[in-house]
């Protein structure tokens, strides 16, 4: 009865013996050359048959005849009396020399690569040996290409990271900074301060997007606006660049900046009322009535106020609504004026008639305030901080403009006059939010 193994190919360099296609194999070898000799064993002790090797796509490359080995001809020739009695004892049967007879052929030889062979069991074929040939090499090969092929693969992950690194450095502040600029503005109007140069604002801030034209009387003055994202910038500049006075105008409900002022209190822009805008720290300390040092209140800060409100009454009024600041001009403040307010450039008072209707012009203290300049201040953001450098010849005067301390004097509109903050009918439509201003139910 003839048997057959087939010899092929499983990965990884192992080559399977099996007695059918398709079947699990019956053993793994490491080599083609030892697959191919272990088939022939099982082959020769089955009786003898045929090994066909095949190729990793499946096609048969090699077909090899096998001879039955000398202990299946043994088998094969053992009569029945010879098996095993009934009473469970191996009938005695002669040695096998005697029953075989003398061993034909020469002597077994000992292959070049494994272990004797019988001279009956079929030499190799060309493509036996060219396949043993093409495992080995393959087998060596991988084994060179495995510590660079590892070399290859790092160099890449490590260019990948950086890659991935350049890539992020590169676009992550202006990702960042799309959804997160507020906190960048916020540092930025934290920085600056009336009596630095114009080129210190520029760094800061870019070109001026609005530069009014020379002012009569005040050779070499210059106005100049910063268009910002959701506010403005407004600097008065005398001839030498310096920044005599500086204001700042919030324009949206939602950026709500917190300022340092030079006498150490913070200023709230568009989060809080305007009575409410201005509170102390550390460095804001008074003298008790009993000659003791203490520090300021919140109440005593936002109450010890100058008020200068002007409603327009007209299309084209500044209708302003400013508060000199308690430590304006002091040594508190080493000789800055501060202002905090209200601006129109931002919000449309129209709107609101019963915060800003029949509000009367007023200049005076908060406790002698009248009711309707006591209910803007309580109902209403304060959207506009001022200040003017120490030592300045700016002043404020009574319809919230500032002019040159000489000039002050009976006259309402002296000559020459700087707006304080950006004027409304000199922005361009498109740049104003008329609803930029908090407003506060009473």
């Amino acid at each position: 009865m003839s048997v057959s193994r087939i010899v092929d190919p499983v990965g990884r360099g192992k080559w399977a013996v099996r007695v059918r296609p398709q079947v699990l194999p019956t053993s793994l070898h490491n080599s083609c050359l030892e697959a191919i000799e272990f088939a022939h064993g099982e082959v020769a002790r089955a009786g003898g048959g045929e090994v066909v090797i095949r190729d990793p796509g499946g096609q048969v490359t090699d077909v090899q005849l096998v001879s039955p080995s000398i202990q299946s001809q043994v088998r094969l020739s053992q009569s029945p009396d010879q098996s095993y009695s009934r009473a469970g004892t191996q009938r005695e049967t002669p040695p096998r020399n005697h029953a075989l007879g003398p061993r034909e052929g020469p002597p077994p030889r000992r292959s070049q690569d494994g272990p004797p062979t019988n001279s009956n069991t079929q030499v190799p074929t060309e493509n036996t040996r060219r396949a043993r040939f093409v495992n080995r090499a393959g087998g060596v090969a991988k084994k060179i290409w495995k510590p660079f092929q590892i070399i290859t693969k790092s160099i890449l992950g490590i260019a990948a990271l950086i890659a991935a690194i350049t890539l992020i450095l590169q676009f992550a502040p202006g990702i960042w900074h799309a959804t997160n600029w507020r906190p960048v503005e916020y540092s930025i109007l934290k920085d600056i301060h009336a009596g630095y140069n114009i080129e210190y604002f520029e760094s800061k801030l870019g070109n001026s997007t609005l530069t009014d034209r020379a002012i009569p009387g005040a050779l070499g003055w210059r106005k100049h606006t910063f268009v910002r994202r959701e506010y403005f910038v407004d600097v008065i500049v005398n001839e030498t660049g310096r920044v005599e006075a500086y204001s700042v105008v919030t324009c949206n409900t939602n950026f709500t900046p917190t300022l340092n002022a030079p006498d150490g209190s913070k200023v709230a822009l568009n989060s809080v009322p305007l009575a409410q805008s201005q509170q102390p720290t550390s460095s804001n300390r008074v003298r008790s009535d009993d000659g003791t040092i203490r520090q300021e209140t919140t109440e005593e800060l936002n109450n010890d106020r100058i008020l200068n409100y002007f409603p327009g009454r007209s299309g084209s009024s500044i209708n302003s609504y400013l508060e000199e600041m308690s430590n304006s001009g002091t040594t508190a403040s080493s000789g800055w004026g501060l202002y905090v307010g209200i601006s129109s450039a931002c919000i449309r008072t129209s709107e609101y008639p019963d915060i800003f209707r029949g509000s009367p012009e007023y200049l005076g203290s908060v406790d002698e305030a009248p009711t309707d300049a006591i209910n803007i201040r309580e109902r209403v953001a304060a959207n506009l901080y001022c200040e003017t450098a120490p030592g300045s010849p700016l002043l404020m005067v009574e319809d919230g403009r500032f002019t040159f301390a000489s000039n002050k004097g009976p006259q309402l509109s002296p000559e020459p006059s700087f707006i304080i903050g950006p004027y409304w009918m000199g922005l361009p439509a498109e740049l104003r939010n008329i609803h930029g201003t908090r407003v506060f139910n009473p």
